[in-house]
């Protein structure tokens, strides 16, 4: 696509981002919504749902799991459930849904936009206009592993994360830019200034010159910031911001309530969709003590919970187990998985329980029911399984196991991996303490620890 130069040029002005052209003839057709247009549905059918979110090919539906021989970034270890294809329906629909209310064909898009410019320039009387409706905003909530990080890169990948540029539009815009995805971590720090000055130097650095020039940084630290960003939020035709890695550490930070209500606000003057991906820790401020974490989740809380021993946990064992030709020991050995398996793991028919095998079961005990936990596991075993000597190394046999879950735990980065460990005070450091709200349900928040 050719672009005008002259035009690029004034959309970098802060002020003249957005070029408005004379009044268009009653008479001109209207063009179509060319933002909608670069945001396709997310399928309703499961086999295009799940084929949408997951197109790797290292463990689904044909239960084939990447081969932890190579130990190829595991972070995209991912298995979509039924709850991972819901959510992304529904932050799918909340893109779209805001994108039809900015349509670029529109002269009151570009009324709006250029309003919020020269309020900038001389703020005045009138209050800083605000997006007819506010996005919606969605919390995503699990433990650490379950896959959250995997799910939003499934997200940007769906979206699309490279800025699209549309030049004429419609008669009211000469250009506009369309950036229909933009995800950020939490700053260490859980400071709005922060938060702010970063989103605009992520903005700047995808669409350059959109946010300021370079004799314009100092200006993010300003009391005008917060509506410089929401301004240029609008002139890039943001579809999505999603903020991730947000956990017990910096929720506990004083600031972190404000962090919080300014991604409400940034909703609510934008009309921007937000996604805040959470570990459990998230719902110690949404009992009702913090107003904006509440605001925050008024598109609702998508949980991605441990998986059951009902639910695909059987399917990427044996996917691990079909795929490398392995075997389990026939060795008879007695396993109580209704004592070793906490409630929140098990069925709701504890018959199944019945039909476990002792590596499904101590897999379970072992890795929490997370996939990341799990496939971090398997590799520990595999490297134990390659180094037998004088035996078969197809057959996977109980002190196999043990030497693996033993490197599991010395060399795991994470948790301890062992559940009991995790449940037990008295066994447990002082960090692993401190990390107990990611880890428990809201349904355990009641009981005592």
């Amino acid at each position: 696509m050719t672009i005008d130069i002259e035009v690029l040029d004034a959309i970098a002005q802060p002020t003249n981002s957005l070029v408005v052209a004379s009044a268009p003839d009653a008479k001109a057709v209207r063009q179509p919504n060319a933002f909608l247009a670069q945001v396709r549905p997310f399928p309703t059918e499961r086999k295009p749902r799940y084929d949408a979110l997951y197109s790797n090919g290292r463990v689904g539906m044909s239960s084939v799991l990447e081969d932890v021989r190579e130990g190829q970034d595991d972070s995209e270890f991912f298995h979509p459930s039924e709850e991972h294809m819901l959510t992304a329906r529904i932050v799918v629909g909340a893109v779209r849904d805001a994108y039809t209310r900015k349509d670029p064909s529109t002269p009151e898009f570009a009324g709006r936009l250029a309003l919020q410019a020269r309020y900038l320039q001389s703020p005045g009387i009138d209050p800083f206009p605000k997006a007819d409706v506010a996005g919606n905003c969605t919390v995503i909530a699990g433990p650490p592993g379950i896959g959250k990080g995997a799910f939003r890169r499934r997200i940007r990948a769906y979206l699309g994360e490279q800025p699209v540029p549309h030049k004429n539009p419609s008669p009211a815009t000469h250009f506009v830019w369309q950036m229909k995805y933009l995800e950020m971590p939490f700053p260490s720090n859980m400071k709005v200034e922060s938060l702010i000055s970063q989103l605009l130097m992520h903005m700047d650095a995808r669409v350059r010159g959109v946010a300021f020039k370079d004799s314009q940084r100092q200006a993010a630290k300003s009391n005008l910031a917060r509506l410089r960003l929401f301004t240029h939020a609008g002139m890039v035709g943001l579809g999505l911001l999603y903020m991730y890695d947000l956990d017990g550490s910096k929720l506990n930070r004083r600031p972190a309530a404000e962090c919080i209500d300014f991604l409400c606000e940034f909703a609510e003057y934008t009309g921007v969709p937000v996604v805040c991906s959470s570990t459990y820790s998230i719902f110690g401020v949404l009992d009702g003590s913090s107003g904006g974490a509440l605001t925050l989740a008024n598109g609702g809380v998508r949980r991605f919970d441990y998986m059951r021993l009902d639910s695909d946990w059987r399917n990427l064992v044996n996917g691990f187990l079909m795929q490398y030709k392995l075997t389990v020991g026939s060795t008879n050995i007695a396993f109580a998985a209704d004592k070793a398996i906490p409630e929140r793991l098990m069925p709701a028919e504890r018959a199944f329980v019945e039909s476990v095998s002792w590596f499904e079961g101590c897999l379970m005990v072992e890795t929490l029911g997370l996939p990341e936990l799990l496939f971090t596991f398997l590799g520990f075993l595999w490297q134990v399984l390659s180094k037998k000597k004088d035996a078969n190394r197809t057959v996977i046999e109980k002190g196999d196991f043990d030497v693996a879950a033993a490197q599991y735990r010395k060399g795991s980065g994470l948790l301890r991996a062992n559940l009991f460990i995790l449940l037990t005070k008295e066994r447990c450091s002082q960090v692993e303490v401190n990390r107990f709200p990611d880890w428990i349900t809201p349904e355990q928040r009641g009981e005592k620890w």
